[in-house]
């Protein structure tokens, strides 16, 4: 059986809290943007707000003030690039959308901000609904699951519920279980093998596990250089394509290219 390729998600901090990108001058953005569309990058996700373990949530008002014209800027030198919001506020989705995203990362599915369903719906965007657990600063903190995939499947189910009734339109909606997210290594690792059980839900599956810390524990690396995590990160891309998931989020484009053009070569000899 073939596997789909899948759409590939560079990702675009300009939070100068983040451990992997300090890129934050306009300048900057526009060259790591130039980088990651030549390397094949099929949508582009922005966020200002970082959310590592230790850093603490901005304000609204810097939130905005570090996006603010942002899109605007990528869109005039890259119109034909789909760009994404990563955030968990309703304020920052209406200034996004009004600058040219067409997809919502909210890693709060929702919970956060009981306005941004209402944002998404009006504007018709897609919706990357992130599985999670407690408030901003709790996300990282371990919890117990009986059976995290089946766990965050129903989890899954009650959100979908509330997205519908919302108004977002069911083909609008992608799923996300939020790997590392208040989950221990060992609950990441279950969720990557079972990832083909949440496609049983129906709807298309997004990964975010670029240079996750786990992956650093798994390889025994010890350095301060979250790139150094990327051999590994991509032997898991491998598996999560192999799984069908159909967006992965990544640091590191063009590695992930590469491996979608290997796993698409051998598929066709």
């Amino acid at each position: 059986m073939k596997n789909k390729m899948p759409k590939i998600v560079g990702v675009l901090n300009i939070s100068p809290e983040s451990a992997n990108n300090k890129a934050i001058t306009t300048e900057d953005i526009i060259e790591r943007m130039r980088n990651m569309v030549n390397h094949g990058a099929d949508v582009i996700d922005v966020g200002a707000q970082s959310s590592r373990p230790g850093v603490d949530q901005i304000s609204l008002e810097e939130e905005t003030s570090r996006l603010k014209g942002v899109v605007l800027k990528i869109k005039k030198e890259f119109p034909f690039v789909q760009i994404s919001i990563d955030t968990t506020r309703h304020e920052i989705v209406q200034l996004a959308l009004d600058e040219g995203v067409t997809i919502v990362n909210d890693i709060s599915g929702g919970r956060f901000d009981e306005h941004i369903l209402e944002k998404v719906t009006q504007c018709n965007a897609q919706y990357v609904l992130m599985h999670s657990q407690g408030l901003f600063s709790e996300m990282h903190k371990k919890y117990e699951y009986v059976d995290v995939v089946t766990e965050i499947t129903n989890y899954f189910s009650q959100r979908i519920k509330v997205c519908l009734e919302a108004g977002i339109k069911n083909d609008n909606i992608i799923l996300d279980p939020g790997i590392g997210f208040s989950k221990s290594g060992d609950q990441n690792l279950d969720i990557i093998r079972r990832l083909s059980e949440f496609k049983e839900l129906g709807f298309p599956l997004y990964i975010g596990l670029s240079r996750k810390r786990f992956i650093g524990t798994i390889i025994g690396d010890a350095s301060s250089d979250p790139s150094a995590r990327d051999n590994a990160t991509t032997v898991f891309h491998t598996l999560c394509i192999q799984q069908g998931v159909d967006y992965i989020r990544t640091h590191n484009v063009k590695t992930l290219k590469e491996c979608t053009q290997v796993l698409e070569s051998i598929q066709q000899s």
